[in-house]
């Protein structure tokens, strides 16, 4: 997952999709569903910096249904913003704002100052 974080930051968004996806298959192979929500918000998030709204939803979506079955609220947080970025950048702005809402008591509930800012 480190790795698709890199490639991605390195401007290789084939090679981070590519190390992204590798990522879900051994989290699900181990059964580490935690980690498996965090690396497909992040394919969402990459689907969303290419414009690619509809994949990042789906992805967005996965990562925020494993959350709320495993109620990670810090996964969960921080889905929901994925999708607020995501629908506020396709000018949903009633379910950004929803979505934003539900992130912002999750990360109040949770004392994460840094991301109730």
């Amino acid at each position: 997952m480190i790795l698709g974080r890199v490639r991605k930051l390195m401007g290789d968004r084939d090679g981070a999709l590519e190390a992204y996806l590798v990522a879900v298959e051994i989290f699900r192979g181990t059964g580490n569903r935690d980690y498996e929500g965090i690396a497909l918000n992040d394919i969402g998030t990459l689907y969303r910096d290419q414009g690619r709204y509809r994949e990042a939803e789906i992805y967005h979506k996965q990562a925020l249904r494993i959350s709320r079955e495993l109620t990670d609220r810090d996964v969960e947080g921080s889905a929901l913003h994925s999708l607020g970025m995501l629908y506020f950048d396709q000018g949903r702005y009633d379910e950004a704002l929803e979505v934003y809402q539900q992130s912002l008591t999750i990360q109040r509930e949770l004392g994460n100052r840094a991301e109730e800012a």
